[in-house]
């Protein structure tokens, strides 16, 4: 079948996906015999259709929403639905999945494009949390933090004096967060313990002054957070000297 005027007799739709939560780079796609980088095939019914995917990428919990344009009088969608020659929708794939649109006109070939959504497994959320007081002649340390991704569970925080983890500073101990605090909780709607108090006298009881600098740990092995607050700066106490004998003899 000999179709004249071919780049005028084909339904041109452009397909458009961006993702929302967050914002992606957008790509859009045009679809058309001189569109660049596309691929036309003329098929049994006359229809030319793009041969190249498109694809986009986003992780579970994100939506996205798919838009397309086009000069023809409807369109249908490949999961099903008519819809007009232009609109959008949004939608949250839970696992990979390709949608296609394909648009017509009476007396005019259909026009077909398709964008494909990878979907990826949930971005990893590091730890939060705050760095409240230090006390120098308790020689205490108070504050709190707790993991997005497992937020009901007591974390582990790290303490380090002298400089930051990796940057020349010296770890104290690894302490948990096992206080509740109901302020915590209430701010960020979440339960359990995620406070810490930590006696640090049988660690620097040196009389001199360090700075203190803490971490909250990660649950699945990704970064770990240094406190908002931190570093303080602790001085405790140095402990006490064996107190040397007097004895005193007359004659």
């Amino acid at each position: 079948m000999k179709i004249k005027n071919l780049t005028y007799a084909t339904i041109i739709a452009i397909l458009t996906v961006t993702s929302v939560s967050p914002v992606a780079a957008q790509q859009t796609y045009n679809f058309g015999p001189t569109g660049t980088g596309v691929t036309w095939q003329d098929i049994a019914t006359g229809a030319w259709q793009k041969a190249i995917p498109q694809t986009a990428a986003l992780t579970q919990g994100q939506s996205t929403t798919i838009s397309w344009t086009s000069d023809g009088t409807s369109c249908t969608g490949s999961r099903g639905g008519s819809y007009g020659p232009s609109g959008s929708f949004t939608d949250s794939p839970s696992s990979t999945t390709t949608y296609g649109m394909t648009c017509s006109k009476s007396g005019w070939n259909s026009g077909t494009d398709s964008v494909t959504v990878t979907v990826g497994g949930a971005a990893n959320r590091t730890p939060v949390g705050y760095h409240d007081t230090v006390n120098n002649s308790t020689c205490r340390t108070t504050g709190w933090a707790y993991d997005p991704d497992s937020s009901s569970t007591s974390i582990e925080v790290h303490m380090y004096i002298d400089g930051e983890a990796g940057a020349g500073g010296t770890i104290l101990k690894n302490f948990p967060t096992n206080i509740f605090r109901s302020d915590v909780n209430s701010t960020y709607g979440i339960s359990g313990n995620h406070g810490f108090d930590v006696n640090l006298s049988p660690y620097i009881a040196d009389g001199k002054s360090h700075p203190l600098y803490v971490y909250g740990i990660d649950t699945a092995g990704g970064a770990n957070t240094k406190l908002t607050n931190s570093p303080k700066t602790i001085q405790c106490a140095g402990a006490p000297g064996l107190v040397p004998s007097v004895d005193i003899k007359g004659q």
